[in-house]
C-alpha cells in the first residue's frame, strides 16, 4: 500500500515514519474513500431530499379525502422532520467532514441535538402512519375516531416534545467534549457510553423497528388475503376499501397505499439500523480504535457509510410515494402540469 503525506480536511491523522524522526501524516485509502464519500454523494443527497421533501408538503397539503386526512397529516409532518434533519444533521456533516469548516461550540451542540430530534421524531411518525393504517385496515369504521384531526395533532406535538426531552441530555454531554471543534467521531468515543448508546438505538431504532415489524406483517397478511379473494365480496376486501362498496378501484388504491406504508417501514429499518448499531459498536471498542490508525481508518469509513445511510433514509421518502402511490404520482403531475400552464399564461 502506498501511503501519501497530504492533508484531507476532517480527517484524523496518524503520525507515520518514525525512521526520520519527522511528524508526517498517513492518508488511507479506507480515508479518502470516506472523503470522497462526504464531498460528492452529500450535495446530491440534499438537492434530492430538499426538493422531494418540499414537494411532499406540498402535494400532501393538495389531498382533501377526510378518509386519509390523518395520514396526509402524519406525512407531512414527516417530510418537515426530514428537510431538518437533512439541512442541519447533513449539511454540518458535509462542511466539517468535506471541507473542515469549524463550527462553534454552540452550533455543533444544539445542531447535533437537533439532529438526534429530528431523527427520533421521524422514526416514530413513521410508526404512527403505519399504525394508523393498520387501523383503517383492521377496523376500517373507528378509523376516523381514532384518528380524528385533533387526536392527530395531539399526538405529532407530543412525539416532538418527547424527542426533545429524551435527547436533552446530549446538549449537556456535548458540552463537556466540544471545545473549538465539531467532530462528531471524538463526540462518540469521549460521550456515547454504554447505557446511552443502548438508550438512543432503543428509542431511535430498536422499538420503532419492533413497532413497524409488527404492523408490516398484519398489513402484508391482510393485503395477501385481499388479493387473493379480490373477486370475492368478503370482509377482508371491506377493510382494505374503507368503505362498504368496496369497488374494484378503490380496493386497488387502497391496496396501493398499504404497499407504499410498507415500502416506507423497511427503508426505514434497513437504512437506520446500521447507523445505530455502529454507534454501539463504537461505545464498546473506542479505544482500540483510538490508538490503532488503521483501525481508526476503517471506522471513519464504516462511520460516512453508515451515516450516509441514516441521512438517504430522510432523502428518498418522495422517490417512495412515486413508485408506490398512484395517487400521489397523480397529484404531483397534475401540480406540475397546472405550476407550468399559468407559467406559460
Amino acid at each position: 500500500m502506498n501511503n501519501t503525506t497530504t492533508t484531507i480536511p476532517g480527517v484524523p491523522k496518524t503520525t507515520a515514519s518514525p525512521n526520520n524522526g519527522t511528524d508526517t501524516t498517513t492518508i488511507y485509502p479506507e480515508q479518502q474513500a470516506a472523503m470522497i464519500l462526504w464531498k460528492f454523494y452529500t450535495p446530491g443527497l440534499l438537492l434530492l431530499g430538499g426538493f422531494g421533501n418540499l414537494t411532499t408538503i406540498l402535494v400532501m397539503r393538495r389531498f382533501k379525502d377526510r378518509n386519509s386526512f390523518s395520514q396526509h397529516m402524519f406525512l407531512m409532518a414527516l417530510a418537515v422532520s426530514d428537510l431538518l434533519a437533512l439541512y442541519i444533521g447533513t449539511l454540518r456533516d458535509w462542511l466539517f467532514n468535506a471541507f473542515n469548516v469549524q463550527l462553534s461550540p454552540t452550533v455543533c451542540k444544539i445542531g447535533l441535538w437537533l439532529t438526534y430530534v429530528m431523527g427520533t421524531v421521524s422514526a416514530w411518525l413513521l410508526v404512527c402512519v403505519t399504525v394508523q393504517r393498520m387501523v383503517a385496515v383492521k377496523w376500517p369504521h373507528k378509523v376516523r375516531i381514532v384518528c380524528s384531526l385533533r387526536r392527530t395533532w395531539m399526538i405529532i406535538t407530543a412525539v416532538v416534545f418527547s424527542a426533545c426531552a429524551t435527547q436533552f441530555p446530549l446538549v449537556l454531554h456535548a458540552g463537556i467534549v466540544y471545545s473549538s471543534y465539531c467532530d462528531r467521531a471524538q463526540l462518540r468515543t469521549s460521550f456515547i457510553s454504554v447505557v446511552r448508546g443502548w438508550l438512543d438505538i432503543s428509542i431511535s431504532s430498536i422499538i420503532p423497528s419492533l413497532c413497524l415489524v409488527v404492523c408490516d406483517v398484519i398489513l402484508s397478511f391482510t393485503l395477501i388475503k385481499a388479493s387473493a379473494s379480490a373477486t370475492d365480496s368478503s370482509s377482508t376486501l371491506n377493510a382494505i376499501s374503507n368503505t362498504p362498496g368496496h369497488s374494484d378501484s378503490r380496493r386497488k388504491q387502497a391496496s396501493k397505499t398499504t404497499v407504499m406504508v410498507l415500502a416506507l417501514s423497511c427503508t426505514f429499518i434497513v437504512l437506520t439500523l446500521p447507523t445505530f448499531l455502529y454507534m454501539v459498536l463504537v461505545s464498546y471498542f473506542g479505544d482500540q480504535l483510538t490508538n490503532d490508525p488503521r483501525l481508526s481508518a476503517i471506522s471513519e469509513l464504516v462511520s460516512a457509510v453508515t451515516s450516509l445511510l441514516f441521512y438517504t433514509n430522510s432523502a428518498i421518502n418522495f422517490l417512495l410515494y412515486c413508485f408506490t402511490g398512484t395517487k400521489f404520482r397523480k397529484e404531483f403531475f397534475s401540480m406540475v402540469c397546472c405550476s407550468v400552464r399559468n407559467h406559460h399564461t
